[in-house]
């Protein structure tokens, strides 16, 4: 997986560098790669950073991470080894795999803090789903209440005074502006 490519890029660094000690990086962000990030992200102003939205008690949100390497490296690898004593627990009977749930339980240990993070999902050939349709009823479908200002779809209230700032990155079509 992408873990796997990135240390072994930064094991191949280290050894030309001369050294066997690691990690090569320090910090670490793990992105979806079907999602248009709205927000600026700074993948050094925190140790374990994830959205500040859909998390709860027992939640925590499992759709993007930055962090320091050993924080990173559990939410990047540490699931798959994790089901096993996850599901042994009555928690984990009571929920079974829900993602986020399941999350909860992975990085329990982890520092981790919040951040309003923004982003959109996109769907095959790069369209924005502002909208979906669930039972006939259509509804607007997002992360957060901020959308890239479109001819029909001005910018909306949410993520405050970023608004303004993040409307100057977009064409009217709602296209990112290529640097």
């Amino acid at each position: 997986g992408a873990w796997r490519a990135m240390k072994a890029g930064a094991d191949k660094k280290l050894k030309e560098m001369g050294s066997v000690e690691g990690p090569y990086y320090k910090t670490v962000g793990l992105f979806r790669m079907n999602v248009m990030y709205t927000t600026l992200i700074d993948v050094h102003d925190g140790d374990a950073v994830i959205p500040d939205f859909a998390n709860g008690a027992d939640f925590r949100n499992d759709r993007m991470f930055y962090g320091r390497y050993a924080h990173a490296e559990r939410w990047a690898t540490g699931r798959f080894p994790f089901v096993k004593k996850y599901m042994s627990t009555d928690f984990g009977r009571a929920h079974c795999l829900h993602s986020e749930r399941f999350m909860s339980k992975l990085i329990e240990d982890v520092p981790w803090e919040t951040r309003p993070i923004c982003f959109q999902r996109v769907g095959v050939g790069g369209k924005v789903l502002y909208n979906m349709t669930v039972g006939g009823t259509e509804f607007r479908k997002g992360d957060c209440a901020w959308y890239p200002p479109t001819p029909t779809m001005p910018a909306t209230p949410g993520c405050g005074e970023m608004n303004a700032e993040f409307a100057k990155l977009y064409l009217t079509d709602g296209t990112p502006k290529k640097s």
